[in-house]
C-alpha cells in the first residue's frame, strides 16, 4: 500500500495532549491573575477633602449644627458597616447659600445589607422623644463611578409639623461615603431644588470627582 505523501503519520501521544492542556491552563490563569490585578487596583479608591470639590468651597469653620450633624453621622455610618481601620474624611463644602456635609472613610468594611442597615440606624440616631424621623432608601442607577450608589428621604415629624431632608452616597469595595444637605431642616414648600433627590445626586457625582481618588 503506498504511504501517504509525507511520510507516515505520527499518532499524538497522551503526553501532547496534557502539554496543550496544561499550556491553556497557564494562560487562563495569567489572564485571571491580571484580571484580578486590574479589578482590585481600578476599585482601590480613597478619600480626602480638597479645599475646591464640585465646584464648591470647603469651610473649615463650619458651625455646631454641621458639627454635630458630622458626629451623628459617623455614629450612624459605624454602625450601618463596623469598618476597621477606616480612615475618616468630612468636611462642609458651600456655594452660597448652600451647604452639604460630605463624610465617608477609606477601609475594610461589611457590605452586606448597607441600604437597610443604613435605614434602621438612621432613624434610631435622628428620633428622639419628641421628632419620629421615618426613612426611605434606595439604590440609585449613576453613582458617579465603580461600586453602588444610593439615596433617600428622611422625614422628621414633630406634633403635627414636619421637615424634610435627602440622603445620597456611595459605596465602593474600598470607600463609603454620604452627603446630606447641612443647610438646616427645611420644609417642603422652600426646600432648594439642591437638597431634593434629584438635585442631591447632582451635587454628590460632582463632589465624588474631587474627593475620592
Amino acid at each position: 500500500m503506498p504511504m501517504p505523501p509525507g511520510g507516515p503519520r505520527r499518532k499524538r501521544g497522551p503526553g501532547l495532549l496534557i502539554g496543550l492542556l496544561a499550556g491553556a491552563f497557564v494562560l487562563v490563569l495569567v489572564l485571571s491573575g491580571g484580571g484580578v490585578a486590574f479589578y482590585l487596583a481600578s476599585t482601590s479608591h480613597e478619600l480626602s477633602t480638597p479645599s475646591r470639590a464640585g465646584g464648591m468651597t470647603l469651610d473649615n469653620s463650619y458651625d455646631k449644627g454641621a458639627d454635630d450633624l458630622a458626629d451623628t453621622m459617623r455614629r450612624v455610618m459605624r454602625s450601618s458597616t463596623t469598618p476597621s481601620n477606616a480612615d475618616w474624611a468630612d468636611g462642609v463644602y458651600r456655594d452660597g447659600d448652600l451647604a452639604f456635609l460630605f463624610i465617608g472613610f477609606s477601609g475594610e468594611y461589611e457590605r452586606d445589607r448597607l441600604i437597610s442597615q443604613l435605614h434602621f440606624h438612621l432613624r434610631n440616631a435622628l428620633s428622639t422623644d419628641d421628632v419620629r424621623v421615618t426613612s426611605r432608601i434606595w439604590e440609585i442607577a449613576d453613582s458617579g463611578g465603580d461600586g453602588t450608589g444610593l439615596c433617600g428621604r428622611l422625614t422628621a415629624a414633630a406634633k403635627s409639623r414636619y421637615s424634610y431632608t435627602s440622603i445620597c452616597g456611595w459605596s465602593t469595595r474600598t470607600t463609603f461615603a454620604l452627603v446630606i444637605p447641612a443647610g438646616g431642616k427645611v420644609s417642603r414648600g422652600n426646600e432648594p431644588p439642591e437638597y431634593k433627590v434629584a438635585g442631591l445626586q447632582r451635587v454628590m457625582r460632582a463632589l465624588r470627582e474631587d474627593v475620592e481618588d
